[in-house]
């Protein structure tokens, strides 16, 4: 025979409660894991397209600095 009383009830209601919450708790970290990783590769693809963009200004100064080197120099 199963003892059921008044406390017994009122323990397994905070019981299942304390479930629901940790599963609203779980998804909600989920959700928030899901956009970290979402932002961390946004930021990823950001950081190449920086490096490109670095790479062909590093390029480009360098093209203009040996085509400045090149050109004739006036004679006095």
């Amino acid at each position: 025979m199963a003892i059921d009383s008044p406390l017994l009830r009122q323990l397994r209601q905070r019981e299942q409660e304390n479930l629901r919450i940790a599963a609203e708790l779980k998804q909600k970290r989920l959700t928030i894991e899901a956009e970290i990783a979402e932002i961390e590769k946004e930021t990823a693809a950001l950081r190449a397209g920086n490096a490109r963009l670095l790479s062909l200004l590093c390029e480009a100064l360098a093209s203009k600095s040996t085509t400045a080197d090149q050109r004739p120099r006036p004679t006095l």
